[in-house]
């Protein structure tokens, strides 16, 4: 597994290091936050959209 499983007593310093950046990211926002600006926090190339159109076999 990537992500370990969450258990009680597991230490978010289990995370592999990419998902404890954005974890980090969520929490300096100061409320909700989108996906493409946590990308933008990461320094990620977030001008590619999704295409829901794609996903639904259209």
């Amino acid at each position: 597994m990537l992500i370990p499983q969450s258990a009680l007593g597991v230490e978010e310093g289990t995370l592999p290091p990419k998902y404890q950046r954005v974890l980090a990211a969520v929490r300096q926002a100061a409320g909700p936050i989108m996906a493409r600006q946590v990308g933008e926090v990461l320094k990620v190339d977030v001008s590619v959209r999704g295409n829901w159109n794609r996903c639904a076999g259209s």
